[in-house]
């Protein structure tokens, strides 16, 4: 083996021939790593709204996303802002078609997402 790669090949091969070997010793197995449990809800539990967004939204507005905040947790949303973000697009998030979610469905994305604001003031 020659060149940089065939240099590291041998000693790396050799590593995990040894790994191997030493996690099969003795017949036993290491311990299966579990992913962390989840909080959220279970499906039949969450509203329609919050389906959708689990679904269609959360790729990028939940935890660890693209999106620049989770907005599933604010309380200054409006529904008409949601949707004409949606439907128009924002900075990096494309728009989204009728094709991509419905009015009636983009109407209940809307309505989960503003479940945390304050009650209007009375007038």
């Amino acid at each position: 083996m020659t060149g940089a790669f065939g240099k590291m090949a041998l000693p790396a091969a050799a590593l995990l021939f040894a790994a191997t070997a030493l996690s099969a010793g003795a017949g036993q197995t290491a311990p299966a790593q579990t992913a962390p449990a989840q909080t959220l809800p279970p499906a039949a539990a969450m509203t329609p709204g919050e389906r959708l967004f689990r679904t269609k939204c959360a790729i990028c507005h939940a935890a660890r996303g693209m999106g620049t905040i989770m907005i599933a947790k604010r309380s200054d949303l409006d529904p008409g802002y949601i949707t004409a973000v949606v439907r128009g697009g924002l900075m990096s998030m494309p728009p989204f078609t009728r094709v991509d979610i419905t009015d009636a469905e983009l109407k209940q994305v809307a309505t989960w997402l503003t479940r945390n604001n304050p009650p209007a003031a009375a007038q």
